[in-house]
Formats: structure tokens, C-alpha cells, sequence
């Protein structure tokens, strides 16, 4: 099996998958467009479970990073695997490997959010340019988005009960970390209280950094995880610096606390983790972006409670 990753969250649920298979070898690609240490510890995460392993810094250079990815496929020796694993189902390079290759089994697990979100690339595709669209087009044969979904064998989803890209006939949930799941034993500490961040070194308006301090100063948290493009901190309590993304953040909590309350303007971490110990709670304002407002089916299926800011907020830019 070759598998494809290309975000912290992915070698995740690649991971479930995975276990979920019983796969006892398979070979990584890792390829990412930020190249920074939270990245490459969710490699090496994954690549001690893989007989070989690559990871390719791309930019934004067509010729340069193709010719990256046909390398990644040349140094291991990819000829007749049996199944190719991915996410991105809208990835060019990927399209190009599965016609390239002719793999026996395509498999694919969850990108995260895009998923579910009916609005989102994989169900609603981008529109290319008439050169790119050809230059795809000789290279990946008839491969495209379409065809991925209508080919897949198998999805898997940590999105249980959601509509997906492929039919629920060919969904396979698979839980993010089954090891807190099955945690029983006493814990000693009962309570914790952690803000997701959202990245306020964005907010040009002085007066909307008020307002997104005084928030989380009312809200009176234990911990502050910034957001990755969080880098102007200082006027941030608590903050806690971390190559975990949220969601296995979150699970090490639920490793340590009784209960565990994880309080949000609107970030879809939420919805990538559930546990009976973790109360999850998105934060209203007025104002907030339509995004925010057309995600809150979402949010409620997956069991978020909503609160409406302790202090009034007005409208602040928020990244989900």
C-alpha cells in the first residue's frame, strides 16, 4: 500500500485506517507547502510505522515540485502496489500517480472538515484555467475528482452518520484515537478548561483585540492553544506552545482530566474529536460571518453546546 498524507490531522486518521486494515506494511509520501517542526513530527509519527518514507517540501513552482513528487515515486520504487490511500481527492499529483500507475485498490480516509461540508472543493470543484485544465488533462488522463469518487473502494471517516464523497456503502469509521476511548482507569485531576485560538495578529482593529482579550479574560480558561498562524502572543494568558495539533492536544487531556471543556469562536477541531468526558462549546456573537452560521448544524450534530460571549463582541475575522 502507498499512502498519501499532507496534513498533521491526515497522518491521523491514516493511522486509524491503518490499524483499521490490519495493513503490516505500506509506504509514505508526506508532502507539505510548510515545512516547520509540527509538520515533520506528524511524519515521523507516521513513518515508524512504514517500510520506506519521503518528504517533499513543495512551493508554489509547477515544474519544480511535479518533478518532486514523480522523484518521491522513483525513490520508492512505486510499480505495482496493490492500493494507493489518500485525502485529497482535487490533487493534481495524485491524479497523475493513479493513471501513471494503474493501482488495484484506490482508498481514501477524511481530509478533515471538507469532508461534510457540502460547500467545500470535494463536493462543489474549482474552476481551472483552460491552460491549466490542459496541461492536467494530458498528464492525468481522465482521472479527475469525479472519477476518484466513483472508483473508490473504500472511505474512511471519523465523521460517522455524515454524508461523505463517496455512498454510505463504502464508509468505514474509523475512531481518531481509540486509546482515549478505552481509557478507564482513576484520574487524578478533575477539571480543565482550554480556549482554541483564533489568529488575532489579523485583526488590523485595535478595538477587536480588545474585545478577543477581554473574551477570553471573562471566559477565565486554564490554557490558551494558539491557532498555527497564531505568532503575537503577548497579550495572550496561558498560552501553551505545542507541535500537537488540537485534536490530539485535546486527547491528552482526556488522558489527564476527569472532564475536559474546550470553548471556540468557531474552530472545526471540534468537530474532529468526540469523548463523554469533553464538553465542547462554541462561543456566539452578532455579526459573525455566514461560515460560522451556516456550520452550525455541524457543530450541533457533533455535540457542541453554544454560549453567547460573557462581554459584547461585535464582529471579529475568524479562521475555521
Amino acid at each position: 500500500m502507498l499512502i498519501l498524507c499532507c496534513t498533521p490531522l491526515q497522518t491521523l486518521i491514516a493511522k486509524a485506517m491503518v490499524e483499521a486494515r490490519g495493513v503490516s506494511a505500506f509506504k509514505l509520501i508526506y508532502y507539505t507547502w510548510i515545512d516547520n517542526a509540527k509538520h515533520r513530527h506528524y511524519y515521523d509519527l507516521l513513518s515508524r510505522l512504514a517500510v520506506d518514507c519521503v518528504y517533499i517540501k513543495l512551493d508554489s513552482r509547477f515544474p519544480e515540485h511535479f518533478e518532486r513528487f514523480r522523484q518521491a515515486f522513483r525513490d520508492l520504487k512505486i510499480q505495482d502496489e496493490e492500493s494507493i490511500a489518500f485525502a485529497c481527492i482535487d490533487n493534481f499529483y495524485i491524479q497523475y500517480a493513479i493513471n501513471r500507475y494503474r493501482f488495484a485498490t484506490i482508498l481514501t480516509f477524511d481530509d478533515g472538515t471538507a469532508n461534510i461540508v457540502r460547500e467545500s472543493v470535494y463536493h462543489k470543484p474549482m474552476r481551472r484555467s483552460w491552460p491549466r485544465r490542459v496541461v492536467e488533462r494530458v498528464l492525468r488522463g481522465a482521472v479527475d475528482q469525479l472519477w476518484i469518487r466513483e472508483s473508490v473502494a473504500a472511505h474512511y471517516t471519523i465523521y460517522p452518520g455524515f454524508e461523505n464523497i463517496v455512498d454510505a456503502t463504502r464508509l468505514v469509521s474509523v475512531p481518531l484515537f481509540k486509546e482515549v476511548m478505552g481509557r478507564s482507569r482513576r484520574l487524578n485531576k478533575e477539571s480543565i478548561r482550554i480556549f482554541l485560538g483564533q489568529p488575532v495578529s489579523d485583526f488590523r482593529d485595535d478595538g477587536l483585540l480588545v474585545q478577543y482579550t477581554n473574551l477570553l479574560n471573562a471566559l477565565s480558561v486554564d490554557e490558551y492553544l494558539p491557532h498555527p498562524r497564531e505568532y503575537d502572543l503577548k497579550d495572550i494568558n496561558n498560552a501553551k506552545m505545542t507541535n500537537l495539533i488540537a485534536e490530539q492536544y485535546i486527547a491528552e487531556k482526556l488522558m489527564e482530566y476527569a472532564e475536559v471543556s474546550v470553548y471556540s469562536i468557531g474552530s472545526t477541531a471540534l468537530l474532529n474529536v468526540e469523548h463523554p468526558r469533553l464538553k465542547k462549546i462554541i462561543i456566539t456573537y452578532k455579526n459573525a460571518p455566514h461560515i460560522l452560521n451556516s456550520m452550525q448544524p455541524l457543530f450541533e450534530k457533533r455535540g457542541c453546546y453554544f454560549m453567547p460571549a460573557p462581554n459584547p463582541v461585535d464582529e471579529l475575522e475568524v479562521e475555521l
